[in-house]
């Protein structure tokens, strides 16, 4: 007997496969050289796919997480790359010049979208599927099964942590702890997900060995307890998808986007 699973939200409907190959098709426009109006046009229908996918709560934390990084690497490109028209310089010290130019602050957009566009095909990856679901689809297609575990547990580090830092939390609050401030609740992420990692890391290498011990890569037919909706539609989809996506970024690199 098989255990017939669908998603939640307007587009939560659709077949893991299908969420993965939308992610990575995101992904490849979003390494493409897009001009500014196509990245932010690029970002937000990533979010718009995110949030039809009943994952608003999810997708508030992801900006929040990639917010400092795409922030850094606007300042970085800023201040540090070398154009024509200087807004502003100083010097803090001999040897060391800084200087905002226009042609930094148009790179630095230009990075910082890149880096929201790229966390945001992951998260359609990452987000949009459980572990189960990934492990379908990947095993679909044929890859190794300790490629798989890998990716699969690899993307599932973020729910581990979600999970071990609520656990946390549960723990003081039953001993009567519970009085964290921000700072404290970053602390603690922060603590946890170095933890979390390390354990990720030491369990790909443990699960590996345990994998081939048990013979899980020799091929054969295999059989999924759980099943998925697909439809026609979708599967011609998957095959659109990827085209469309090099044709994108082919138009990219030819300047017309």
């Amino acid at each position: 007997m098989k255990l017939l699973e669908n998603g939640n939200g307007l587009w939560g409907g659709l077949h893991p496969q299908t969420w993965v190959v939308i992610g990575l098709s995101f992904i490849v426009v979003a390494l493409a050289p897009l001009s500014i109006c196509a990245r932010i046009i690029l970002w937000l229908t990533g979010c718009g796919l995110l949030l039809g996918a009943g994952q608003g709560r999810r997708l508030l934390l992801l900006l929040l997480a990639l917010a400092p990084v795409a922030g850094m690497s606007f300042l970085i490109q800023a201040v540090s790359f070398n154009g024509m028209r200087v807004l502003a310089q100083w010097q803090p010290f001999a040897g060391l010049n800084f200087a905002v130019t226009l042609e930094g602050l148009h790179f630095g957009v230009l990075l910082a979208l890149q880096v929201l566009c790229f966390g945001t095909g992951c998260a359609l990856i990452s987000l949009t599927t459980t572990a189960a679901g990934l492990r379908t689809a990947l095993g679909k297609w044929r890859l190794p099964p300790r490629l798989i575990y890998l990716i699969v547990a690899s993307l599932n580090a973020l729910s581990q942590l979600q999970r071990y830092v609520a656990i946390t939390r549960e723990s003081e609050r039953a001993r009567g702890l519970e009085r964290r401030t921000l700072g404290g609740n970053v602390r603690l992420a922060v603590k946890t997900a170095t933890t979390v990692f390390t354990l990720v890391l030491l369990e790909h290498e443990d699960r590996g060995k345990s994998l081939a011990q048990r013979r899980v890569e020799m091929p054969g037919h295999r059989t999924f307890l759980r099943t998925y909706a697909d439809s026609r539609g979708q599967k011609v989809a998957r095959w659109i998808l990827p085209a469309l996506a090099i044709g994108l970024v082919l138009l990219a690199y030819g300047g017309v986007l």
